[in-house]
């Protein structure tokens, strides 16, 4: 007899405790704000009964979640979640404060965890729930202020709605512009590589009319660069060796190349130089066929060259 009343005094403690925790049913008006910043208009949502618990138990996948925790104020979920990263994982934490009956806040805060390193915190977001009744019928009354808040923004609709027509418009005229702009530029630059557009100074150093430079590395495929530079590109061949540019004016010797290739595809004839000892590789796009053999022919015959690039100094 004792026994099942202590196991009857317990589940009506439990009950108790569920219901003095359980989110009333009904149209509720949700506030948001990040990091103190308010995110927009009120957004209004009907919830059924507990609906606010079973969102604190849900995460995301990648994330292990602690018990909820019950406090004499509300509620606190935990979840470590993983980023990816060796050593690296967020930790978000969602704190309800209120009676779940009339106000309630839901605050979640998440913090970057790194191994050896002290926990930096990332960002706040703050919701405030507030209830409004019943969801039956259109599920909400508005006040005199929700009116006359309504009505504001009725009439601030015209010009809204001017932004949201013309932003568009601007953006994809500014996209066009800037499309043409740098087709017009690429067939000037390709117009002008041509073997009668090399210039050679005192020194004899022939600077090459290039389309684009760039950095590679070695092992990757030929079309992957790391770097480019088709504003203010340089390929010159010198006397001793090659100067160029693509972050950085660089200079390499004959003797430090360990191959010398010509690679197509469209719209790009690169020739691609590996030097010895070095990770990253250096291609300029010279723009036709022509060009690139007057390159490949103008190197001293020590010069290590692909079979691609002997054909075409033997045709050159």
């Amino acid at each position: 007899m004792r026994l099942r009343v202590g196991r009857l005094l317990v589940l009506l403690l439990v009950g108790i405790s569920e219901r003095g925790y359980a989110q009333r049913a009904g149209l509720w008006e949700e506030r948001f704000s990040v990091d103190g910043v308010s995110t927009g208009v009120p957004a209004r949502e009907c919830r059924v009964a507990n609906a606010q618990l079973d969102i604190l138990r849900a995460w995301p996948p990648n994330c292990v979640a602690k018990p909820l925790l019950r406090t004499s104020s509300g509620v606190i979920a935990e979840a470590q979640c993983s980023s990816g990263r060796a050593g690296t994982s967020l930790v978000l934490r969602r704190t309800l404060i209120g009676d779940l009956e009339r106000h309630f806040l839901v605050i979640t805060s998440s913090q970057i965890q790194r191994a050896s390193m002290v926990g930096q915190a990332a960002h706040r977001s703050v919701v405030a729930f507030h209830y409004l009744g019943s969801c039956t019928g259109s599920g909400s009354v508005l006040t005199v202020s929700e009116g006359a808040a309504r009505q504001a923004s009725s009439r601030e609709s015209l010009p809204i709605m001017l932004v949201r027509i013309m932003t568009p418009v601007l953006v994809l005229g500014s996209i066009a512009a800037v499309g043409w702009f740098f087709r017009r530029r690429w067939r000037e630059q390709r117009d002008r590589a041509t073997v009668a557009n090399i210039v050679t100074d005192a020194a004899g150093a022939a600077t090459i009319p290039v389309l684009v430079t760039y950095t590679g590395v070695r092992g990757l495929p030929w079309w992957y660069g790391i770097a480019m530079n088709n504003a203010k590109p340089l390929f010159a061949v010198e006397a001793d060796g090659i100067r160029f540019r693509v972050v950085r004016q660089q200079r390499r010797l004959f003797t430090d190349m360990q191959c010398v290739d010509v690679r197509q595809g469209k719209g790009t004839v690169n020739v691609d130089f590996t030097f010895h000892g070095s990770l990253f590789t250096f291609a300029a796009n010279v723009g036709t066929v022509a060009l690139a053999a007057h390159v490949i022919a103008s190197l001293p015959t020590g010069v290590p060259l692909s079979p691609r690039a002997q054909a075409l100094r033997a045709v050159a």
